[in-house]
């Protein structure tokens, strides 16, 4: 089973990473003040899988200012009709992140839905060993067909470095227990190119990835496969230059792929 990808990208972009991406990944924030991007993933864009998104990492580094209420997080699931909710988290408190999906896992038992979406646990910790607990904790309060878990960039610590191999590391441990839960990750790590290369290996481990990696570069001139950058809004509207070319190229590199001259 091949990774499936969620290309993630601005207001000006995010149609066109949309229908390249094996699966859609949307972000609440956005789809609570932007008609258009919302219609997009509510019209199930050729029917791919959709997963909605509360922005927990995006409002801690400061790419995202506007937070959305659990209610109408899943008052914005409802209309769009997504597959997929990820529960609220608190990257860097793990006590606080467990509370705030705990509470939120009540919620959602309790909302009368038309499809009711599975859940994808975030665990958080200051050690493998809490991240594991709080997983089980987690685990232990959704049945396991109605909920999968994503491993974000940073695992451990806010101040701690991207250390990508250690949520392929978790993962596995974690399947040790709970052989039938899926995982997604939460955003590509430091070295995108060795990340997807391991994860090839762990196959089929890693069901799904998130990532800006193709919007980041489209709008800069670094080299994409050695060059990392700090995570950029998605507010823009800018489109830039010859944007499908550039879309195809960057997914084509991503895949390890050769890539003919423009």
């Amino acid at each position: 089973m091949m990774i499936k990808i969620a290309h993630v990208g601005g207001l000006g972009v995010f149609h066109h990473l949309g229908e390249r991406s094996d699966i859609l990944f949307c972000h609440a924030p956005l789809a609570a003040e932007n008609d258009r991007y919302r219609s997009f993933f509510k019209a199930g864009h050729l029917g791919k899988y959709k997963i909605l998104d509360l922005c927990a990492y995006e409002l801690m580094m400061g790419t995202q200012n506007k937070s959305v209420s659990n209610k109408d997080y899943c008052e914005i699931a409802e209309d769009i009709g997504v597959d997929e909710l990820v529960c609220p988290d608190i990257p860097g408190n793990p006590q606080e992140s467990l509370n705030s999906s705990l509470s939120f896992i009540k919620h959602w038992n309790n909302v009368t839905w038309r499809k009711r979406p599975i859940l994808m646990l975030v665990p958080h910790g200051l050690s493998i060993r809490q991240w594991l607990q709080n997983a089980e904790n987690l685990l232990k309060e959704v049945n396991s067909a109605r909920c999968t878990v994503g491993i974000p960039k940073i695992v451990f610590d806010v101040d701690e470095a991207y250390d990508d191999m250690k949520r392929i590391i978790l993962g596995s441990l974690l399947l040790r227990k709970f052989k039938n839960i899926e995982i997604h990750l939460l955003g590509a790590g430091r070295n995108i190119k060795e990340e997807m290369v391991a994860i090839k290996e762990t196959k089929p481990m890693i069901r799904s990835m998130d990532t800006t990696y193709v919007y980041r570069y489209l709008l800069s001139n670094s080299n994409p496969l050695q060059e990392y950058a700090r995570p950029i809004s998605l507010s823009y509207t800018k489109v830039p230059e010859d944007s499908n070319y550039k879309i195809d190229q960057l997914i084509n590199l991503l895949k390890g792929e050769n890539v003919s001259s423009h």
